[in-house]
């Protein structure tokens, strides 16, 4: 039968062995408790969830809602549905019956009960938006609630229902219903008014600019130990700052990139680190601002101008390659086993290069399942690749309907007869 081939990066689920004790006498069910109560009072057209927590002989709890059969006593005053009470227009009393699904001999549940819900007409009679006076950073964001108020004592988040306004979107601009963004440092108020009634209310909200008190740098790409491969690859840095409330954000843009020695390594204002020649180089990423200064360094090293470049589809790609979730990388073909291969081309530069120790590996060293190898590269040392020129070769897979994470590595002989590894990770699964 033909074999689709669908290449991902895999998530692995570890199996975990867990101890288990063996008691004498399993937990039993003692109870169960409603956070309604044994009564309350809703208004028309609304909706309430009762949570139903069942206690347990060994001191567990567990929220039971979703596993307890539910009932109205009248379904043109209200509906249930794993506790879920939705009233409609009519005033009216309603009882909600629950009740276990574990049966004694008998056929009467292990537990039941009744809950008696008076419907009514309400009308709204104020809103209160939380939190007032808040501080929110330039650039973040902070989440408001709106609460309506009715004449029976009863109470609902109206929060997407509401308009949202600003009383200056330069400062703190309305990005969502009740997500406000800090825009520029300064005082603004933050109103929800609820659209039938017109009733609203109004916060409070000072924007200042963040204060860092510690910054880090890190790489987006692979590197080994911080290392540029070659004397032509870029590599791109991020600064993340932590404010005096422990918030990360992302201060790429808001940061001064500087290179120790430009000869080696230049850096742009958006952090993008190109090498030049071979060198180590400090980058330090710096933020100002009126009180302060707080910096950070990451090193790198520029350690090759003779390496190898890789091409797939006459394309050149990073090398080590890495096959990333909805990137096309084992191609489908139709040979009588139905194999895999996926073909590049590699191209030495500034040097020859041998290639050995060839080895292919299932990720976390699980258990290969089925037939992988290296097409057109030797094992044995023997295989060079000389200066300037192209080597054609394929990660080859004769497998079985199962998912895998295959890491294809080979070793680079350097003149001292020692390998560095470099790695080929491909990521696939398969279907009938």
């Amino acid at each position: 039968m033909k074999k689709i081939f669908k290449l991902s990066v895999l998530l692995f689920i570890m199996f975990l062995s867990f101890g288990c004790s063996v008691s004498d006498k399993p937990k039993e069910l003692l109870s169960i408790t409603l956070s309604s109560g044994s009564s309350f009072v809703l208004k028309t057209d609304a909706s309430l969830q009762i949570e139903a927590l069942a206690h347990y002989s060994d001191a567990t709890t567990e929220n039971v809602s979703d596993t307890l059969s539910w009932s109205s006593s009248d379904t043109s005053l209200a509906t249930v549905t794993k506790g879920l009470v939705t009233t409609f227009t009519k005033e009216g009393v309603v009882t909600i019956h629950y009740e276990t699904l574990g049966k004694f001999p008998s056929g009467e549940p292990i537990f039941s009960g009744d809950i008696l819900c008076e419907i009514k007409n309400a009308t709204l009679t104020s809103i209160a938006v939380t939190p007032d006076n808040a501080t929110l950073y330039i650039d973040a964001t902070l989440s408001f609630v709106a609460t309506a108020s009715y004449d029976i004592n009863y109470t609902e988040i109206l929060t997407k229902s509401c308009t949202w306004t600003s009383s200056n979107p330069n400062i703190a601009s309305v990005v969502d219903k009740g997500v406000i963004k800090g825009i520029s440092e300064g005082n603004a108020s933050i109103t929800a008014t609820e659209s039938i009634s017109g009733k609203s209310d109004t916060v409070n909200v000072y924007v200042k600019k963040p204060s860092y008190k510690s910054l880090t740098i890190s790489s987006t790409e692979y590197t080994y130990y911080n290392e540029i491969l070659n004397a032509e690859q870029t590599v791109q840095l991020e600064a993340y700052g932590t404010n005096d409330i422990n918030e990360v954000t992302d201060i790429t843009d808001k940061v001064t990139w500087g290179s120790s020695d430009t000869d080696y390594v230049t850096i742009d204002s958006k952090g993008l680190a190109t090498a030049v020649a071979v060198g180590d180089v400090n980058i330090t990423a710096t933020l100002y601002s009126a009180t302060q200064e707080i910096k950070n360094i990451f090193t790198l090293k520029v350690f090759k101008d003779k390496y190898l470049e890789l091409y797939k589809d006459s394309k050149r790609v990073p090398f080590p390659y890495r096959c990333f979730q909805d990137e096309p990388c084992m191609q489908e073909i139709f040979l009588g086993s139905d194999d895999i291969i996926e073909t590049f081309e590699i191209k030495a530069v500034g040097a020859d290069f041998a290639i050995g120790a060839l080895s292919v590996t299932n990720f976390f060293d699980y258990p290969l399942v089925g037939v992988a190898s290296f097409e057109g590269l030797s094992g044995t040392g023997t295989t060079l690749i000389t200066q300037d020129s192209n080597l054609s070769f394929s990660l080859k897979y004769t497998g079985t309907l199962t998912s895998q994470e295959l890491i294809f590595s080979f070793g680079i002989v350097d003149e001292l007869n020692q390998i560095f590894p470099l790695s080929f990770v491909s990521s696939y699964t398969i279907k009938q």
